[in-house]
């Protein structure tokens, strides 16, 4: 159907197919209905066959959500990330491919992203997919305990001693020495 003038200059925009790479243009209102020369569903701007109409992959995901703490105010965890400093690398603020050159596809189903030191920003260098059982033990409100010079997690102490963790909480709560504590003393 022929389009109609509104008075206004209609709005042509440039797209690429997520599914064979080919860049067309089409009306802007349009977008999400277009179709490449090939008959490929084009979904935006997005590349690599990571298109928003078809299953996004764990590492779209990943990287979507990455730029979404550091970069939107309105997400959720924005405080917790890009309000107090942390960011995504040139590299990949808006390059999924370059991402993906750089970390790699998830090893497995429980693997997440995860930046290495915590008081720093996404980059090539800090990031790397871990299990939950790492990441847990790399965040900031994690409880360390220092014991003759040596300062580790309480869990890792709590594993040492081969004491619960809720044990070696309990006896720290009530006011004993750390070394008596994990049973050193």
């Amino acid at each position: 159907m022929p389009r109609q003038y509104s008075g206004r200059s209609p709005a042509r925009i440039s797209l690429t197919c997520a599914t064979c790479g080919v860049v067309f243009t089409c009306w802007k209102s349009e977008a999400k209905r277009c179709y490449c020369s090939r008959g490929c569903h084009a979904v935006g701007r997005v590349r690599h066959g990571e298109g928003r109409t078809a299953a996004r992959s764990p590492e779209f995901t990943a990287w979507l959500d990455m730029r979404e703490r550091c970069g939107n105010p309105k997400n959720a965890a924005y405080s917790l990330y890009g309000g107090r400093g942390i960011t995504v690398c040139d590299r990949w603020r808006d390059s999924f491919e370059a991402f993906l050159a750089d970390v790699g596809r998830r090893p497995s189903p429980v693997h997440s992203l995860d930046r290495i030191d915590n008081n720093l920003g996404y980059a090539p260098s800090n990031v790397r997919w871990a299990p939950r059982s790492v990441q847990q033990r790399n965040r900031r409100n994690n409880a360390w305990l220092t014991v003759i010079g040596v300062t580790r997690l309480r869990i890792e102490w709590s594993e040492v001693a081969g004491i619960p963790y809720n044990t070696l909480g309990w006896r720290l709560r009530a006011g004993w020495f750390p070394e008596h504590a994990i049973g050193f003393a």
